[in-house]
């Protein structure tokens, strides 16, 4: 980006552009989803505060994942794109694998919740990095959607995954859950899922041969 300024310039307005003309329409989707996130009654009784909020791709992240994939900027699925982050209710002290469990679980419902009033895109998979994290530790359900005339990205996720999506270790200190031991045991935990999805992958792989 550096070494094209004005090429980087010209992106950072063509994003800008993009979020003035669909800021509306995102919205109007926000309002949707988070009546139909509330009015849900495992959501209602298992969490304590939902929150969907409007995204935008920062310029740099939009310029090297066009380069990374040889795209144009409205070939991008996720230049906008709504957030859903929510919190919990408490449980008492779950052990630790209970915990994320629990927490995978309403992700899921969340995302099935979105899909029942804004359907997934058909060829576009869902990129579930609750039950396979990144190998930083970053959890996120990820699914492309259409609002409307605006092709879209959702991403669900709860406080403590966007605290570390956003701080990484330092959520270590900014926040810790009434239900978790921890960030080492939730990166201890995302690491064995890790693993055991490679050792699936290993497996099918063999039987193949």
């Amino acid at each position: 980006a550096a070494s094209k300024p004005q090429a980087f310039r010209k992106l950072s307005s063509s994003l800008q552009q993009v979020h003035a003309e669909y800021s509306s329409l995102l919205e109007e989707a926000a309002a949707r989803i988070r009546a139909a996130l509330k009015a849900d009654p495992i959501l209602r009784t298992h969490t304590e505060s939902i929150r969907v909020q409007a995204r935008m791709k920062s310029a740099y992240s939009a310029w090297s994942k066009m380069r990374r994939k040889q795209v144009t900027l409205t070939e991008l699925h996720d230049v906008l794109g709504l957030r859903i982050i929510f919190k919990p209710s408490q449980s008492g002290r779950l052990p630790t694998p209970h915990h994320w469990q629990r927490q995978a679980i309403l992700c899921y419902r969340a995302l099935e919740v979105v899909h029942r009033v804004y359907p997934p895109l058909l060829g576009r998979r869902i990129k579930d990095y609750v039950a396979c994290p990144k190998q930083n530790g970053y959890q996120s359900l990820h699914s492309s959607v259409r609002l409307g005339s605006l092709r879209s990205e959702i991403q669900v996720r709860t406080t403590e995954m966007h605290r570390f999506a956003e701080f990484g270790k330092a959520s270590h200190w900014l926040y810790k859950s009434e239900e978790s031991d921890g960030l080492d045991d939730w990166l201890a935990a995302a690491e064995r899922s890790r693993r055991r999805q490679q050792q699936k992958g290993s497996q099918r792989g063999g039987q193949k041969g």
